[in-house]
């Protein structure tokens, strides 16, 4: 696995995320430090959209070593571009960019959970 790669994944018994459902299948990606975190909706209205899926990784979110999760698949659809935070309050420059993860809609297989973590509710 390697950076950007966005991966389908499940949890070893026991779960270490009690916000997380331990029998469902969520969509990560891979960190720049190897690690594997879930990603969220970009937008919050994102998940009734048409066209590709745009999620960013879940700031301040869990994340995974490889070998103390299962990876089901690594999705060969889809890509990761930089994208500038749309938020003026805390971005009033543009100065700051989000990793963003465009996937096509039907790319992920039937089931597979976006784990909305809000951050305040996310465990580090």
């Amino acid at each position: 696995l390697t950076f950007a790669d966005v991966v389908e994944f499940s949890f070893s018994n026991p779960n270490p995320n009690p916000n997380l459902d331990s029998g469902a299948t969520y969509v990560g990606a891979v960190t720049e430090l190897g690690t594997v975190q879930c990603l969220r909706w970009r937008a919050e209205d994102d998940d009734d959209a048409v066209g590709e899926l745009e999620l960013t990784f879940n700031e301040g979110a869990t994340q995974w070593d490889v070998a103390d999760i299962n990876i089901q698949r690594v999705l060969q659809e889809g890509w990761m571009e930089q994208r500038a935070v749309e938020d003026r309050v805390l971005n009033p420059h543009g100065e700051h960019a989000e990793d963003v993860f465009f996937i096509p809609r039907g790319a992920l297989s039937d089931g597979v959970v976006v784990a909305d973590l809000p951050v305040a509710d996310a465990p580090h």
